[in-house]
């Protein structure tokens, strides 16, 4: 929700296109970010976990 709020002030309050994409990779930025944070959490307790099966 934070993004999408932050998204709408830029567009509406006219701010240049150079500002919306800079915005925009660091969403993404901050998407891939969590997604390997979490990634690699659960990786490591799938590991662990066929490892105590064996």
């Amino acid at each position: 929700m934070k993004f999408t709020k932050e998204f709408h002030e830029l567009k509406n309050n006219k701010y240049s296109t150079d500002d919306i994409r800079n915005f925009n990779f660091s969403c993404l930025k901050d998407y891939e970010q969590n997604y390997n944070e979490i990634y690699n959490e659960y990786e490591e307790q799938i590991i662990s976990s066929k490892k105590k099966k064996k």
